[in-house]
């Protein structure tokens, strides 16, 4: 019976680890309904603060030990309530921090229009099955054009978390905007944040240790609210590397590395809209 429902479902998958979902989860936990889209390489969790921010959680097939999606569907996009799918997700965890990494595997399962997102997993040591369900909603309109980015990024460099942690929380918490400028002559990247009390600055040359790689060919300063670029605190602490990218247009992406179960590489992305003209 259980095998003949996982044949039906329109998407089925074992996930190898619940605790790297709720790391991916929190990390875009910036509002509580995100819009989840299931693709045929994976999933992805998306959600949107005032048309201005964009965050995505890509849970690529790679988190999963079974991963079927019915290769003549489409599965529409649906809501789902993030603090709601996090409470799911921590049942899914053993009761012991003793037990192989494993154990936090779980069924997940989505028969599309009119079905519920169902987990579940067995728990071997106290012999009982622990299900969940939660009801999708319609998701919300999303500002497609606007923070999608072009095919060329102008400016880009990848660099150490830990190092812009460390920046970002130097700033003064007081300011309404953050400065970023890349230039093809050093400083390469400079960081401003601009309040009503003055501005402060720090600026780092291309062969600072931060710096994995940069690329640059001309000089592109935009600005972003401080309380938007804030948003991917959580993000940023759980990540590894960060890689930035700004177009022309100015908006910002920056995709974070996160360390996964079983030394995978997973991600999570923040873009972000300029809150207007260049700075000179």
């Amino acid at each position: 019976m259980e095998d003949h429902e996982e044949q039906r479902s329109q998407f089925f998958g074992v996930i190898k680890s619940a605790r790297s979902f709720i790391n991916l989860i929190k990390s875009i936990n910036i509002k509580n309904i995100a819009t989840c889209y299931i693709h045929d390489e994976g999933m992805t969790l998306t959600v949107e603060e005032s048309r201005c921010v964009k965050a995505t959680a890509y849970f690529k097939s790679h988190m999963f030990q079974v991963y079927r999606k019915q290769s003549d569907t489409d599965i529409p996009m649906f809501g789902l309530p993030l603090n709601a799918l996090i409470d799911c997700f921590g049942l899914m965890l053993p009761h012991t921090n003793v037990s192989k990494a494993l154990t936090e595997t779980c069924d997940i399962r989505y028969n599309g229009l009119g079905s519920y997102l169902s987990l579940k997993r067995y728990d071997k040591d106290h012999g009982q099955t622990i299900s969940c369900n939660l009801t999708p909603i319609e998701p919300e309109e999303e500002e497609v054009d606007a923070l999608t980015g072009t095919d060329i990024h102008i400016q880009k460099m990848i660099l150490k978390s830990d190092w812009l942690i460390s920046v970002i929380g130097e700033l003064d918490k007081t300011c309404e905007n953050i400065a970023f400028t890349f230039s093809p002559n050093d400083p390469s990247f400079t960081l401003r944040a601009i309040g009503t009390t003055g501005t402060s600055e720090t600026s780092y040359p291309e062969n600072s240790d931060p710096f994995i790689s940069f690329e640059c060919d001309r000089e592109l300063t935009f600005s972003y609210l401080y309380s938007h670029i804030i948003m991917c605190k959580k993000a940023l602490e759980h990540s590894v590397e960060v890689s930035v990218e700004m177009s022309l247009n100015g908006l910002l992406c920056m995709l974070f590395q996160i360390e996964g179960s079983n030394d995978t590489k997973d991600f999570v992305e923040f873009t972000f809209l300029p809150t207007g003209p260049t700075i000179d």
